[in-house]
């Protein structure tokens, strides 16, 4: 049984690994961490601009940091990348696998290092939110860009999938505005898909008779 306080803690440091090597190869990106109240499980689900990077890389920042503040590297200044590696998978699930290279594995162990303070910065601010958080439905998520849709979604996940989910969530974004969450994903710009389409005005003219 996971502690949830423990998932809400692992899910922003996830993120913020994503994101901040996102930005050190040039894109950047978002990520929403949410709380799913009927389950009392924490998720967390995002979109990077990587133009320079592959999947790989980012999935393997952003569970390197998991895996730091988790407590599976002691010394991640000193650890082995093989035992780095071996730790990412071990988070991510032995049979999804990271597509990296070794000399790419070292290169996203070296970033996490380098910018392990921009990564701490990024995933306190998303707990922080936590305080007062935004609730979930004032954003829209399509689970078609989901990376796992081949896989059932787990179910702590499936609330941010919703409309009218209203659970507690917090939003960390890069600074490029570029790479902010796009408007139209804000509820605030969309109309829900059970509102009826508004009718067109239609203009009446009356001529005065002669």
């Amino acid at each position: 049984m996971s502690n949830p306080d423990q998932d809400l803690f692992l899910s922003a440091y996830r993120m913020a690994g994503h994101l901040v090597m996102a930005e050190k190869l040039g894109g950047g990106g978002w990520a929403l961490v949410w709380h799913d109240e009927k389950t009392g499980r924490y998720a967390a689900h995002g979109y990077f601009h990587h133009p320079e990077a592959s999947l790989g890389e980012l999935k393997l920042a952003g569970y390197l940091a998991e895996a730091i503040v988790s407590e599976e590297l002691i010394d991640v200044e000193a650890a082995e990348l093989d035992k780095a590696l071996e730790s990412a998978q071990v988070l991510m699930g032995k049979e999804t696998g990271l597509k990296v290279t070794k000399r790419e594995g070292r290169d996203v162990l070296k970033a996490v290092c380098s910018r392990w303070f921009q990564i701490r910065g990024y995933a306190r601010y998303a707990l922080k939110q936590f305080e007062e958080p935004v609730p979930l439905r004032q954003f829209w998520l399509s689970k078609h860009e989901n990376a796992d849709t081949s896989k059932a979604l787990p179910e702590h996940h499936k609330a941010a999938f919703k409309p009218e989910a209203v659970t507690s969530a917090a939003l960390i974004q890069g600074a490029d505005a570029r790479y902010n969450i796009p408007d139209a994903m804000r509820a605030s710009h969309r109309r829900p898909p059970e509102a009826p389409a508004p009718k067109p005005e239609t203009t009446i003219r009356v001529e005065e008779s002669k």
